[in-house]
């Protein structure tokens, strides 16, 4: 059932999920996702991780609170919490009993699924591999993170694994899942892709001779080879460069008037005013949305979440290699923190883009509670 699930969250991602069958392929996904959740019911082991037993009681208090507020007649914006209970779900699932063996062809059929769907995408809606000044008519922020979990996911098990085929098998569907990024032009996720690598040479190899080499190999090769120019224009392409609102797509002045509003309704946000007058669509960044929506006594709580979240997946991938491979949940965490600042609906939603992180996650913690019974025993 599982399988299934991977499969269709990644072919719905392709121009066989996003045709005519779209809806027939996410209610596919729905259904599937509740039966695992029934099947895969333990709230006992999810209780016994602080973070998220935290998780839980701030979910709980939030749909009180603002539950209340509906009541007595505020405007409440109710999707960022059904985006919570999603993840709960996802959490519960991620909880599954698999072996090793289990969990790595998992992870197979998910690189294959999104190496899938990212090239026939690339190849139907644009011009192959290379960058144009409009973006493709597809879901691009939605498509674009799960190919660079994907992308990370590849990366780790090549580093991983000692033989030397598989290491360019991995490393090779890294590449091209890193391609398929700048083609679709996700801005956030390539920087997101590059934090990733950066961490794990950084605090994964901890040696200052691969991290000085991979740093002037980088530089040489986006000066004096075309790699350069093509990230370049995935960033920058059909943008302004001297105007940071053009580069940031309207992003730098929405984050200004989403400040004005939240210092003018810093209480309750847009529970009792309007912030239309202010600027118009939502503010993409995941912290700001939060105060906008909701005000420090509506979503503060949900704020001190998102940090201790961010604390934990950056404590967990700066001391937390001696874990294994399991550490890898912690360390594919980082696309849906550091998408969030770009995006609103992460690290939470939408659900096919981010549920192998929240698996994977959950999969670390499932690794570590088992560790602890075993040593008390």
């Amino acid at each position: 059932m599982l399988v299934i699930l991977v499969l269709l969250m990644a072919i719905q991602l392709s121009p066989i999920g996003l045709d005519e069958y779209y809806e027939k392929f996410r209610l596919g996904i729905m259904v599937i996702t509740s039966i695992l959740f029934l099947f895969e019911w333990n709230i006992k082991a999810i209780w016994q991780v602080g973070l998220f037993r935290t998780f839980i009681l701030t979910l709980v208090f939030e749909v009180i609170l603002l539950g209340a507020f509906s009541f007595v007649g505020a405007e409440v914006v109710w999707g960022p919490i059904i985006n919570l209970l999603m993840v709960l779900m996802f959490l519960m699932i991620s909880f599954m009993d698999l072996s090793l063996k289990q969990y790595k062809w998992v992870l197979q059929l998910f690189l294959i699924g999104v190496l899938f769907s990212g090239i026939s995408i690339i190849f139907t809606y644009g011009n192959g591999f290379v960058i144009n000044d409009l973006y493709m008519p597809v879901p691009k922020n939605q498509i674009a993170p799960i190919l660079s979990l994907g992308f990370l996911i590849a990366f780790f098990l090549g580093n991983q694994t000692k033989k030397v085929k598989n290491k360019y098998y991995y490393w090779g569907i890294a590449c091209l899942l890193f391609v398929c990024i700048c083609v679709f032009r996700a801005r956030a996720n390539i920087v997101a892709s590059l934090i990733g690598l950066f961490v794990y040479f950084v605090f994964y190899k901890r040696k200052i001779r691969i991290m000085l080499f991979a740093a002037i190999g980088t530089i040489v090769i986006l000066i004096v080879t075309p790699v350069g120019e093509f990230v370049y224009n995935a960033f920058f392409a059909n943008y302004d460069i001297t105007d940071l609102n053009s580069i940031s797509a309207g992003r730098t002045s929405t984050y200004g008037s989403a400040l004005k509003f939240i210092s003018d309704n810093w209480a309750f946000g847009r529970m009792t005013s309007s912030v239309e007058s202010y600027h118009q669509g939502n503010v993409h960044n995941y912290l700001l949305y939060t105060l906008e929506n909701y005000g420090i006594w509506g979503g503060g709580l949900l704020i001190v979440f998102y940090l201790r979240l961010l604390f934990e997946v950056g404590k967990k991938n700066i001391f937390g290699y001696r874990n294994g491979f399991y550490i890898l949940g912690c360390f594919v965490f980082i696309i849906p923190l550091v998408v969030s600042l770009f995006e609103y609906t992460y690290p939470y939603a939408p659900g096919s883009a981010v549920f192998m992180a929240y698996f994977c996650f959950g999969q670390y913690y499932r690794k570590m509670l088992w560790e602890t019974k075993r040593s008390c025993a």
